[in-house]
């Protein structure tokens, strides 16, 4: 009997997490290339930027492939890129988000693109991971000023979620036992000294209007800083920790968990994001166009 039940479970966790999805099945994510800096300079190559390859794994391990978008090309081949792909992705990293540098132009430049095509009734999906996060609330709020201090630069928190997290779209595959594990267990990775507090959305009433706080962490020092959020109008969403490093990332002396419902949260993560893109329904022909823009075209180098 035992036996027989222990079946009927997994068979029905199957059919959970396989049902079949309506929409595009052959989703591709942009994700946006930054300058090289520090190690990364081992690994640049003729552009001048790189996209750390965890990201790409990320994606992909959700069944998405990826295009790379490259910040300082022309405007014309960043935006002939951006029309073979569903979704967007700004990916961390320890560059400066200056109003006037070319990363940032840039990315202001891709983001309200993507306003403009999802109120022109185009599901067009944006998710930024920390520098990204911080990212989108500076484009949102308009001012660089938006960012605080926090002491998170290598560390693990708990996510102390909000009621409206339950129904969101980035945790829509958490099931009861993931929410409990990531609010009681430090297994979201942070590796930031900037970020954004709860009393930000007062101070910026456009960052009120337009996004909805699904968690908070706090830092070494216990100040909190907003962990996640998602668009109340647009599907974009944002997280300050970093989904993909439990995954990918492996180097010593970071606080990186590595424990199963770290992975599992990752996976989580990543198949919501995933969902999302393959509601945008645009027809990507699948021709030697395409093949040439995609990841696979560049090769991965080791920096360390």
């Amino acid at each position: 009997m035992e036996l027989v039940m222990v079946h009927a479970v997994v068979a029905w966790m199957v059919l959970l997490f396989l049902a079949p999805v309506q929409g595009n099945q052959r989703p591709i994510v942009g994700i946006l290339s930054q300058p090289c800096t520090g190690l990364q300079i081992r690994g640049c190559n003729e552009t001048g930027s790189y996209i750390a390859s965890s990201y790409v794994k990320f994606v992909e391990m959700a069944g998405a492939r990826v295009i790379p978008i490259i910040y300082n090309a022309p405007r014309e081949a960043v935006m002939f890129r951006m029309r073979h792909v569903h979704m967007l992705l700004f990916p961390g990293g320890a560059i400066t988000l200056q109003p006037g540098t070319l990363f940032f132009e840039t990315s202001k430049y891709l983001f309200e693109h993507v306003i403009d095509l999802n109120k022109r009734g185009v599901w067009f999906p944006i998710h930024g991971t920390c520098l990204g996060f911080e990212l989108l609330h500076i484009l949102v709020a308009k001012s660089v000023d938006v960012l605080q201090s926090f002491n998170s630069s290598n560390c693990r928190s708990n996510l102390i979620f909000t009621k409206t997290a339950l129904q969101s779209r980035l945790f829509q595959n958490f099931t009861g036992a993931m929410f409990e594990a990531a609010s009681h267990k430090k297994i979201a990775v942070e590796h930031h000294v900037y970020g954004v507090s709860p009393q930000a959305y007062s101070l910026y009433p456009s960052l009120h209007q337009f996004f909805t706080i699904l968690s908070t962490s706090e830092d070494l020092q216990g100040k909190t800083y907003i962990s996640s959020v998602e668009g109340i109008d647009f599907p974009i969403s944002g997280t300050q920790f970093h989904p993909e490093k439990p995954v990918f990332e492996w180097k010593s002396g970071q606080e990186i968990s590595h424990d199963p419902q770290a992975i599992l949260l990752a996976q989580m993560i990543a198949n919501a994001l995933i969902t999302e893109s393959k509601k945008n329904d645009r027809l990507v022909p699948e021709d030697s166009k395409l093949h040439s823009l995609l990841i696979y075209n560049h090769v991965p180098v080791y920096i360390s």
